[in-house]
């Protein structure tokens, strides 16, 4: 009786290259017949812009090989629902998950899904190879970083406990689709699809620290901002918003204030003036700013009304507004704040064209790493919430410019503040973008 053996690999396959051919000789010389499973666009994980080529074409590929016998779209974060399809006799990973752990991760179910009925898991010894590192090389790195370089950083960073102050702010999000003009008033009928709600302020950025570090809340906010938005979906337009109050009570100053510090001031009322803020700012060793202008106090909630701060972070608009100044280059008006606020960093965050980042020393400029918009609301939180930790613990500014941009390009990719950013969303950035 002749036995045929049945070999599955499993991969991505971004970017063919000669370690991917040997990878797949190897694994077919196991057997009789070679099946290749190939990850679906929407569960690929390398970072920002993956992948490069489409699932239809990456499986056209891998068919027009002579030694490929099948070709399967895997829709799936892991290879589990190959394994069960076609319950090879081998299961064939690459040279680079030997020395990974094998009961953790995505290779530990995958072993437990081709062990269940007697299959094996093997691995091929050829030259490991990366399609994230050889694109990267042709595009040039971002920074002359390592993804070493930055997890060592955001490991330190788990054991630093942020204290937050400022306003609650809830968002809902109203989603509406466009019927018609009204044939007797000059206005557009909208027909509502359904609403979400999301938490915004100091809540979404103690969501977005807890990714990264402990969170403690300085004001316990039972009084919220609600903000209303009416958005056209598919592409999230945002028609018009509302507001049901405008301002919060004033916080309660205790005589002395918790370090590391991070207030973030929408300008709602709870630090009400420059005496509130002075008195927040010398009361607390450790001060992360970030002073919000918004379409409820435009010209009214500036920088300048804080005598302090170690680390903060500004858009372009509340730079110019804080100097008064709608024509010197940013980058001269970001040392002027900083050098007015006695900063040891600051930070001026530019939308599409980045964020450049001062130390009183140098100025890096690190650009926008987003690829996806599909909502802008909170890349600025996400920014400061990322950063603030690496700030106090003096990261160097090129890894707080990086990070930051990379977490701002995670939540520019997400509605609203529908989900946090997290470390494993950063990690996949980080590796996808520097490996």
């Amino acid at each position: 009786m002749l036995i045929m053996l049945t070999i599955l690999a499993h991969g991505t396959f971004d970017l063919l290259h000669p370690g991917h051919l040997e990878h797949l000789e190897q694994a077919r010389a196991m057997g009789d017949r070679l099946i290749v499973s190939v990850t679906s666009d929407q569960y690929v994980t390398k970072g920002p812009g993956r992948p490069l080529v489409t699932q239809e074409q990456r499986m056209a590929m891998i068919k027009a090989l002579r030694f490929v016998d099948e070709v399967y779209l895997c829709d799936s974060p892991s290879a589990v629902p190959a394994i069960e399809q076609w319950r090879p006799d081998v299961y064939v990973r690459g040279p680079d998950y030997v020395a990974r752990k094998p009961n953790m991760g995505k290779l530990a179910l995958e072993r437990q899904a081709v062990e269940a009925y007697g299959g094996r898991i093997a691995f091929t010894d050829g030259a490991t190879m990366s399609s994230t590192a050889l694109i990267n090389r042709s595009n040039g790195r971002v920074i002359s970083r390592t993804p070493a370089d930055i997890t060592a950083w955001l490991d330190k960073a788990a054991a630093v406990k942020m204290h937050l102050l400022g306003e609650q702010i809830v968002d809902e999000y109203i989603y509406a689709q466009a019927e018609g003009k009204s044939p007797k008033e000059n206005i557009v009928t909208y027909r509502r699809l359904g609403s979400r709600v999301f938490p915004g302020g100091i809540r979404g950025i103690s969501n977005h620290i807890q990714g990264l570090a402990t969170v403690s809340l300085v004001n316990k906010p039972a009084d919220a901002i609600m903000k209303r938005r009416y958005v056209i979906k598919p592409f999230y337009q945002k028609v018009f918003s509302t507001v049901t109050r405008h301002e919060v009570p004033p916080f309660f100053i205790p005589d002395a204030m918790p370090s590391p510090l991070l207030v973030a001031d929408y300008g709602h009322g709870l630090i009400r003036g420059k005496t509130a803020a002075r008195n927040i700012a010398e009361r607390t060793q450790w001060l992360a700013l970030m002073v919000q202008s918004n379409s409820l106090n435009w010209g009214y909630n500036l920088l300048t009304k804080w005598p302090r701060a170690d680390y903060f972070v500004a858009d372009e608009a509340e730079i110019r507004l804080a100097r008064s100044d709608r024509w010197t280059p940013i980058q001269d008006l970001l040392v002027e704040e900083y050098t007015r606020l006695h900063a040891t960093i600051g930070v001026v965050t530019m939308g599409h064209e980045g964020c450049m980042v001062y130390d009183g020393k140098d100025m890096v400029t690190i650009p926008a790493l987003a690829t996806k918009v599909v909502d802008r609301m909170g890349a600025g939180d996400a920014f400061l919430a990322w950063t603030a930790p690496l700030a106090f613990l003096g990261a160097p500014i090129d890894i707080i410019a990086f990070v930051g941009n990379v977490a701002g390009g995670i939540q520019v990719g997400i509605v609203g503040n529908e989900e946090p950013v997290d470390r494993q969303m950063v990690n996949q950035w980080v590796k996808g973008l520097l490996a």
